[in-house]
């Protein structure tokens, strides 16, 4: 359920997670930066589960065969970043959130918009870039400050 993946830290979690995916032929290296604090249960649970969501689109739909996870530890926010190998562009990505936001349906694609409203009302922000060399990335800021009330 989330919560017992995390007793041990997000970044052991993040390792768990991503093992979980090998047997579907994608290359998964996990990262961990900076000097790690445990955030608040919420926080962590959603950039948890923003991961999931991130690493299953990568499978499903990306038709990549490496992705990365870094968690990044800096100043004042903690930064996931989930990247891939693949075949998706971030300007297609943008305009498809654009499109699923204006929808009220819980349908087929709605993953990425639904990934957008659990960043967003956790006090976080994400954005989609392209991988230079092809791929995409997703980063999710989390300011610590936001996260400590989270």
């Amino acid at each position: 359920n989330g919560g017992d993946e995390l007793q041990h830290g997000l970044g052991p979690a993040l390792q768990r997670l991503a093992g979980q995916h090998t047997d579907r032929g994608l290359a998964i290296a996990v990262r961990v930066r900076g000097t790690a604090v445990r955030l608040p249960q919420s926080a962590e649970r959603m950039l948890y589960m923003a991961t999931k969501e991130a690493l299953f689109n990568v499978v499903l739909h990306a038709e990549a065969t490496r992705a990365a996870v870094h968690l990044v530890h800096g100043p004042g926010a903690v930064r996931l970043h989930v990247s891939d190998d693949g075949q998706g562009r971030a300007a297609d990505l943008r305009a498809h959130l654009g499109r699923a936001r204006l929808r009220c349906s819980d349908g087929y694609h709605r993953g990425l918009a639904n990934l957008e409203e659990r960043v967003r009302l956790a006090g976080a922000r994400l954005s989609i870039h392209d991988v230079p060399g092809g791929g995409v990335r997703l980063r999710v800021t989390m300011p610590l400050d936001r996260a400590v009330g989270a």
